[in-house]
């Protein structure tokens, strides 16, 4: 995967990563301070999230293509990174009770599996795609 290609998949993640994000802050926010109300310097949380969530994967970043166990370790570490950036930022951001840290920590999770579907889904269509342009041009420029 080249450097532009990289790019390109790294903002949808971003993208993918803010939505999930203001989703799952919506529900923790309801369900455990459903009381409390926050001024416009809200809205940058995701924002920053999704810029947090977008780091670690410098880590599963290739060159050449990767071998199965190689990228399962890569996305293991990577998500331990994720863990760490995310709820460290937390922390030092806010005064959070140790029971939402840990359902934030499994919405981190939860959103990098959904980010990781969106991603496959969005891939695999690509490449049928790809595929069938591929059969198409093989099928018209062969010669009987």
């Amino acid at each position: 995967m080249n450097r532009i290609e990289y790019l390109k998949k790294t903002a949808l993640s971003f993208f993918i990563i803010v939505t999930f994000v203001n989703v799952a802050m919506g529900i923790l926010g309801l369900y455990f301070e459903g009381e409390k109300r926050f001024g416009y310097e809200a809205f940058f949380f995701p924002l920053i999230y999704g810029f947090l969530g977008v780091i670690p994967a410098i880590i599963s970043y290739s060159k050449k293509e990767l071998g199965l166990k190689q990228l399962v370790i890569r996305k293991i570490l990577q998500l331990i990174f994720l863990e760490t950036l995310l709820t460290g930022f937390a922390f030092v951001n806010s005064s959070i009770e140790k029971k939402v840290i840990i359902w934030f920590m499994i919405s981190v999770f939860i959103i990098s599996f959904f980010v990781h579907i969106v991603m496959w889904a969005l891939d695999s269509k690509a490449a049928k795609e790809l595929n069938l342009e591929l059969e198409e041009y093989q099928k018209s420029h062969i010669i009987p």
